[in-house]
């Protein structure tokens, strides 16, 4: 299921290299954003902070 399927924010906006301040390459292509998309990234990351993950989490 992708991203966009499951209708949750895309996480791996919070992956960057340790020297540069953005995501690594393809992130806005796999999600279908041009690179300039640097405020739907931000939203991203709040949204991915600010989620519930436990559905997607094993059961202890």
């Amino acid at each position: 299921m992708t991203q966009a399927a499951a209708r949750v924010p895309a996480v791996t906006g919070l992956i960057m290299e340790r020297d540069k301040p953005h995501p690594g390459n393809g992130y806005y292509e796999l999600h279908g954003q041009p690179k300039t998309a640097v405020m739907w990234w931000l939203a991203q990351i709040e949204a991915a902070v600010n989620s519930d993950w436990t559905p997607y989490l094993p059961a202890r």
